[in-house]
């Protein structure tokens, strides 16, 4: 018997001990790893964990097996270790060069751009990169075009190893990317999987760096000709030489020719008329075109007024007529005689047609080209112009009895419609005028009045500030009529109109108002409306149209 069974504590609460504990307790094992990976182990039960290990063992037949008898340790198979994909293939990277084209609107240097891009596919994944290299003095935003990511493709699915070759073109949302190389490690890649690369190709040329090349070209003078850079150094220090362009400069300097010409672009959709011109300078045979408003006060002005800088004035836009393609001959610029009204000029794929000049032009053609005056009749252009036509206002809007009449008539003039302007003139100057008159009701067209109406009176307020009209009764004593507001303020409208409101001009002694279906005749007035309306002209009165 150990010390533990000796003790005896009684059972009281807080006396009682519990077991000492006499073994040890291993964590059972949870995990296990498949493929590289550790998954959960599934829970079995005992029976199942029986039928894995083999009929169960007990105590005593542990202690009497004899180590012979004992069941042989069996080796596991030697296997070869298992890595993940994104273990194998981490930091491997498939590199292809490649290009797109990109329009150039309104350049006479470059009708599109080459620009080049790297195309990188990320193995351990399969997303993709789109990056553009960087050009120096380009101008544009260069980088990152497409984040890495899984690239969709057309039809459906994303972009992989396969769908990547050399002179194949991919398009990458929307852009048609052309393959035209891919680096070495991508080709040894690709090649132990039976796929050979064809051979790289070579970049299309763009546009830009033609001119670019042809400006770096030297001029191609030498000192013999008489228009090489060391013949004017000659001629400045006082050498004699003969050089046309230096006679011509010195008889023709200082004459400038002006003409006016017109490009009508209306064939195309949003085209418009733009007009143009031309200073001629005779001195050296160059020229400048300028874009002006076609109205003298008109507000189109150009953004950009200079159309073609000064310098030889080039026929069409092809072969060496465009700037910076090297040196044109004169065959392939406009000359003084060319220019006359009524010709047309192709200039930079537009065609300007001349129709006339200022008169110093005038006088040089006749003088130095011998037109005739007919020749030089000016060719009128311009257009009738189109009368807007004025809409007619609904009759109908006013029936709905929803809003005033003027607040009605806002949606007539405008989209979006805005309230109603008011005159602050009479809001400031009369704003404490106001004309009082008696009144007696009279009978309609077609009608007739009661016994008692024909000794009722009536008090008709008219404000000037905003051209309403109040009528008040006041109470006569037996009568058997109370008396009171018998109109509210408010504008009232002529009968058979709702454009045209009563105004001062019909607040006269002896005028007939109809308000709403009652005729009020104004037989007296009170003496500040006799002196106000003798000291101010009431003949004056805004119709609805000129106010609003």
């Amino acid at each position: 018997m150990n010390d533990y069974e000796q003790i005896k504590v009684p059972m009281l609460p807080g006396y009682s001990t519990s077991e000492p504990i006499t073994g040890g307790r291993p964590k059972t094992q949870s995990l296990q790893h498949r493929n590289g990976y550790a998954v959960s182990l599934p829970v079995r039960s005992a029976i199942q964990v029986q039928a894995v290990a083999g009929p169960a063992v007990t105590g005593s037949q542990l202690w009497t097996a004899s180590p012979s008898e004992a069941a042989p340790a069996q080796v596991p198979a030697a296997t070869t270790p298992f890595q993940p994909k994104y273990v194998s293939l981490d930091k491997k990277v498939l590199r292809y060069f490649g290009w797109f084209g990109e329009a150039v609107p309104d350049s006479p240097l470059e009708s599109w751009r080459l620009r080049r891009v790297e195309v990188l596919l990320y193995l351990e994944d399969g997303t993709m990169q789109v990056t553009e290299r960087h050009a120096p003095n380009s101008g544009i935003t260069q980088g990152t075009l497409a984040k890495r990511q899984m690239m969709p493709k057309e039809g459906g699915g994303f972009l992989q190893v396969a769908d990547l070759a050399v002179g194949k073109c991919v398009r990458v949302y929307g852009r048609d990317m052309r393959i035209v190389d891919a680096d070495s490690f991508t080709r040894e890649y690709v090649a132990q999987r039976g796929v050979h690369l064809a051979p790289a190709e070579a970049y299309p040329v763009s546009p830009i760096e033609v001119v670019l090349a042809a400006k770096c070209k030297p001029s191609g003078l030498s000192h013999s000709d008489p228009d090489s850079p060391s013949s004017f150094a000659e001629a400045l220090l006082g050498r004699e030489h003969n050089s046309k362009s230096l006679q011509q400069f010195l008889q023709h300097g200082g004459e400038v020719l002006r003409f006016y010409m017109l490009w009508d672009n209306r064939v195309v959709q949003f085209g418009e008329r733009h007009m143009y011109k031309l200073h001629f300078f005779v001195a050296d045979a160059t020229a400048e075109i300028m874009e002006v408003p076609e109205e003298p006060n008109g507000t189109t002005t150009a953004l950009f007024p200079t159309f073609l800088k000064r310098g030889p004035l080039p026929k069409g836009a092809v072969g060496g007529a465009l700037p910076g393609q090297g040196r044109l001959t004169p065959d392939q610029c406009y000359a003084a005689a060319d220019l006359r009204i009524g010709a047309t000029l192709s200039v930079l794929g537009r065609e300007l047609f001349i129709y006339d000049c200022d008169e110093a032009t005038r006088k040089w053609c006749q003088s130095h080209m011998e037109y005739s005056n007919e020749a030089l009749t000016a060719i009128d252009v311009s257009e009738p112009k189109k009368a807007l036509p004025v809409p007619e206002l609904p009759p109908a809007r006013f029936g709905l009895g929803i809003g005033s009449p003027e607040d009605s008539l806002q949606n007539c003039l405008r989209l979006v419609p805005k309230p109603p302007k008011r005159d602050h003139y009479r809001w400031q100057k009369l704003d404490t005028i106001v004309l009082r008159y008696e009144a007696v009701l009279e009978p309609g067209t077609g009608g007739k009045l009661i016994n008692i109406d024909h000794e009722r009176r009536f008090v008709v307020s008219f404000f000037m500030a905003d051209q309403t009209i109040a009528v008040f009764e006041p109470p006569q004593p037996n009568t058997g009529l109370p008396g009171g507001k018998f109109l509210e303020r408010a504008k009232v409208y002529k009968p058979g109109s709702k454009l045209a409101w009563y105004t001062e001009a019909e607040m006269q002694v002896g005028t007939a108002l109809d308000l709403h279906g009652r005729r009020f005749r104004l037989v007296a007035a009170d003496a500040f409306t006799e002196q106000w309306s003798a000291a101010h002209d009431m003949s004056g009165g805004a119709p609805l149209e000129v106010l609003y």
